[in-house]
């Protein structure tokens, strides 16, 4: 997603004040499964002037490819810029760096396996480029539905930067 930036007249110090508010601090480890925040709840975690942004979704569903709103502070003469963007968690694109690595390696050594030695078929080659071709629509797929079943999540972070820290985004000039 491409960078977005906003534009409050809050001071830093208080755009940081708003972002470590308790209300916004993360649950206890144990006590979020038996007790699950409401839908919408924003989570901040907020080092220096980087902040996170997570908005917890749906009781009891868990959506990996749901994304997290990372940005930072820039302090202006009056006021502050919040860059950022919408992403999904670390642990997701490296897991789905992993799946489309494996994909690509399976596809070349089929190909270069194919083309190298004079072999019988067991199958026929659509089914051996199928299989790897319908797990890349898989994975595809599998992200493009966690965004669209997160985009109320995506919705209650943006109306958190306009409405907690009163931040309008920045047109293009």
């Amino acid at each position: 997603m491409p960078v977005q930036t906003y534009i409050t007249s809050l001071s830093i110090e208080e755009c940081r004040s708003r972002l470590t508010d308790p209300k916004y601090s993360s649950p206890k480890f144990f006590a979020y499964p038996f007790t699950p925040l409401p839908e919408g709840t924003i989570l901040v975690k907020l080092r220096g002037d980087r902040f996170r942004l997570f908005a917890t979704g749906p009781k009891y569903i868990r959506n990996s490819f749901a994304p997290f709103f990372y940005g930072f502070l820039e302090a202006l003469p009056n006021g502050t810029r919040i860059h950022g963007r919408f992403r999904t968690h670390p642990s997701s694109r490296i897991f789905m760096a992993i799946w489309f690595g494996l994909l690509g390696f399976i596809t070349l050594r089929l190909t270069s396996h194919l083309f190298s030695t004079e072999h019988q078929l067991m199958q026929p080659l659509y089914v051996v480029f199928g299989a790897p071709l319908l797990m890349a629509l898989f994975g595809i797929g599998l992200v493009r539905f966690g965004w669209w079943f997160a985009e109320g999540q995506r919705q209650s972070m943006q109306d958190f930067i306009r409405n907690d820290l009163l931040a309008q985004p920045q047109t293009q000039s």
